[in-house]
């Protein structure tokens, strides 16, 4: 029996999950990492490369302490996806191609853990990102290899996994507000007869790599502030097509989720409490997904979207697969006549 894959790329934390039968559990990456203080997702990696000898990169192994810019490590990458090429070990790289090495890393460790290649892979996307970095990020997943995948957004696999232990009826609207460590996203969905359809979304990246200022609490007012903005845009956005938000799910690793519940509390005239489970459900969702699509069930739109990055060479998969395991990024591509990962002068 195969299984399906998700993965959350989160701009800080990346989190996977496995799925069988309809059943998701989170895949462990890096058995030391957790994304949370209270130890809510153990076994997430920090989304991080390590520079190693031979021109290979080795995922999530860096210290909460090390720099952004120390020499032979970057992380922070995902919100650069679009953006000028960054350096690292040397020489400039796009952030799709770093990306898509930590993607790689994923697919292999699950394949490490279950002995075979997923059926299906989901990578979740901030739901907020508009068509430009959607098509860069699933150029991430043609870098690396990785075959019958496709993108989620981060609102659509929280639905997914909360609805498989929730009946959900038809016709409810969900508020997902989504707060990473790197990212805030607030989107409205409507339940409908077979899927699940968007109707409005708002967000935005938060500056991680930046030291936190000396007045903490004038800067927690800032971010709180701007996730409330983002949450009233996507409400007023939302009421064309729903008579009011019925479910209100709050998911995230990020240190200020207390007191964003209690002003969502008092935003919407109801009680707000933080989903336990830290980014889990995001990964799991997209496990789910993936699982969906495999089935036939497919709860989530994807035609937008897919046409970016099912195209492989033929040869590739076939070489890649016939292996059992993918190989490293680096030697895939070097394979297939590149100099190197989307390195710029």
């Amino acid at each position: 029996m195969g299984y399906q894959l998700g993965v959350d790329l989160g701009s800080v934390y990346t989190t996977a999950a496995l799925c069988r039968r309809g059943r998701a559990e989170i895949l462990p990456l890096v058995d030391s990492e957790r994304v949370t203080s209270d130890g809510s997702t153990a076994g997430a990696a920090r989304t991080a490369l390590v520079a190693c000898a031979g021109g290979s990169f080795q995922l999530g192994r860096v210290s909460s302490d090390s720099s952004p810019s120390s020499e032979g490590i970057v992380r922070g990458f995902k919100n650069s996806i679009g953006s000028a090429p960054i350096a690292f070990d040397g020489v400039k790289m796009t952030a799709e191609s770093l990306a898509a090495e930590v993607l790689m890393q994923v697919v292999e460790i699950a394949c490490e853990s279950e002995g075979e290649y997923p059926d299906s892979v989901a990578v979740s996307y901030p739901t907020y990102w508009g068509p430009k970095k959607i098509a860069l990020l699933g150029e991430a997943l043609r870098l690396a290899l990785v075959d019958n995948a496709f993108l989620v957004s981060d609102a659509e696999a929280v639905v997914l996994g909360h609805s498989a232990d929730h009946r959900i009826a038809n016709g409810t609207s969900v508020l997902v507000c989504d707060f990473g460590a790197g990212n805030f996203s607030a989107a409205v969905l409507l339940k409908g007869l077979t899927r699940w359809e968007l109707l409005a979304a708002d967000g935005h990246s938060l500056d991680s790599s930046r030291a936190r200022s000396n007045d903490h609490e004038r800067e927690d007012s800032s971010v709180l502030a701007g996730c409330v903005s983002s949450l009233r845009q996507v409400i007023r956005l939302s009421k064309g097509r729903s008579s009011g938000v019925d479910i209100v799910l709050l998911v995230g690793g990020n240190e200020r989720m207390s007191p964003l519940a209690l002003l969502l509390s008092d935003e919407l005239s109801r009680t707000v409490i933080p989903w336990s489970g830290g980014k889990n459900l995001v990964a799991i969702g997209a496990a789910l997904a993936a699982s969906d699509q495999i089935s036939g069930r497919g709860q989530v739109n994807t035609e937008q979207i897919t046409e970016v990055f099912v195209a492989l060479k033929p040869d590739v998969g076939t070489s890649r697969r016939t292996s059992g395991r993918p190989s490293s990024l680096t030697s895939e591509l070097q394979n297939m006549g590149w100099s190197g990962l989307r390195r710029t002068s």
